[in-house]
């Protein structure tokens, strides 16, 4: 087998597949590494929503007044495991600081810049794939039963309308009439009738990952163990030998913080453990994904199946899973939903976190050879194209763009 690339692609998560067809639709000649079956880990077990409405960090100023209810409530939709807390607590400090104003309206311009136009990128692209039909239209809807979900869902609206984003308020029969299944009473929502979904996120990946072999991508199913540079070339090492290529994307997820240590660029890339619930029915009871804002979650009708995602834990990677993550997710679909069946499947990923929310797009510390993009949190569908066209003009030298520094290695050393 040859070797020697122009292109190595590590990770084949929804960032990385997506990194590696855009550059080989471009007409370059790519090889994606990852040790399991492309788009099976973390981008299959996602919510499976566009969101381009998503336009806010975890880190805002309205976080203070939050911290008792979210830390201490036991249907909290954000969980530190205390047990990793001080191995963490450089991330804790920089996550703090990002809740400052000044910090937060620049971590939401960058995120903005990222999900801005990406129901028309992924629409466009499953076209490209040819799998339009794993597409849900019918937009993504917010809704809370409180007044403190009131104002958590209102209050944001004002900074979403300056940002072009549409939206509707909706009262208690407004939400019904979206949601009639619904089993308890919501007093109110906001509609984003934009957004997409996909009614099977394994499915999207894999026809993304048939695309890439369409255009000439080889994937190969190796574990990447280290990455070195010298002599004008990126030498890979993997479980299935050594690879030398001129230009290598490390698009890692969660694990591209150990491989960019190695090459001597020390960022704080944390980890968001996700969890998700699926239940097997044939009417999955609600048209689009719906969030009830207060627990963190969201409930996505999916494919023959009803698929319960989301909230945050803040750990490190192991395998462990969190039995009371689970079970409020359970618990949370039931009180909405009413009757539901037994659990069919569980579920836990790895979401690559920066403390700003911002994934890193740019060139390593090290040299142009090396190209990051990780850390896009819970939008990393959302952010794939936006990722892929960014690293493409890296590639092809299309000049320097004027956001490369907003998601570069740069903003951690100020």
């Amino acid at each position: 087998m040859d070797r020697e690339g122009e292109i190595g692609v590590l990770g084949g998560g929804v960032v990385g597949l997506t990194i590696a067809y855009r550059l080989a639709k471009g007409g370059r000649e790519v090889v994606l590494l990852d040790e399991g079956e492309p788009g099976q880990g973390t981008s299959y077990g996602n919510a499976g929503t566009v969101a381009s409405y998503g336009i806010f960090p975890v880190a805002t100023p309205s976080l203070w007044r939050k911290i008792p209810r979210l830390l201490f409530s036991r249907r909290s939709p954000l969980r530190v495991r205390w047990g990793d807390a001080w191995g963490m607590r450089g991330w804790y400090g920089r996550f703090l600081r990002e809740t400052f104003r000044t910090r937060f309206e620049r971590n939401v311009s960058a995120i903005e810049g990222m999900v801005r136009g990406s129901v028309d990128d992924w629409k466009e692209l499953v076209v490209e794939l040819g799998c339009e039909e794993l597409v849900n239209g019918d937009g993504f809807l917010y809704i809370f039963d409180d007044e403190t979900g009131r104002r958590d869902v209102f209050g944001d609206s004002a900074m979403r309308r300056e940002k072009g984003i549409r939206e509707e308020r909706l009262g208690a029969d407004g939400v019904r009439d979206l949601e009639p299944n619904l089993g308890r009473v919501a007093l109110g929502g906001m509609y984003y009738p934009e957004a997409i979904s996909f009614r099977d996120p394994g499915a999207l990946m894999r026809s993304l990952a048939r695309g890439c072999e369409r255009e000439g991508v080889r994937i190969l199913r190796e574990k990447v163990m280290g990455i070195e540079r010298g002599s004008g070339r990126v030498r890979v090492l993997t479980s299935g030998g050594d690879y030398r290529f001129g230009r290598v994307v490390l698009s890692m997820g969660a694990y591209s913080g150990l491989f960019a240590r190695g090459l001597g660029d020390d960022i704080p890339l944390g980890v968001e453990r996700g969890y998700h619930v699926e239940f097997d029915m044939e009417d999955a009871l609600l048209s689009r994904p719906v969030c009830p804002v207060s627990r963190g979650f969201y409930m996505i009708p999916m494919s023959g199946r009803l698929r319960v995602a989301g909230t945050v834990e803040l750990g490190k990677l192991d395998s462990k899973m969190s039995e009371s993550r689970l079970r409020n997710l359970e618990l949370g679909a039931r009180d909405w939903l009413g009757s539901l069946p037994e659990v069919s499947r569980e579920w836990l990923g790895y979401r690559p976190s920066f403390p700003d929310s911002v994934p890193v797009i740019g060139y390593s510390g090290s040299g142009e050879e090396v190209i990051y993009a990780f850390g896009h949190g819970h939008l990393g569908l959302t952010m794939a194209p936006k990722t892929a066209s960014m690293v493409y003009d890296m590639v092809v030298g299309n000049g320097e763009r004027d956001d490369w520094g907003v998601y570069g290695l740069g903003r951690f050393r100020v």
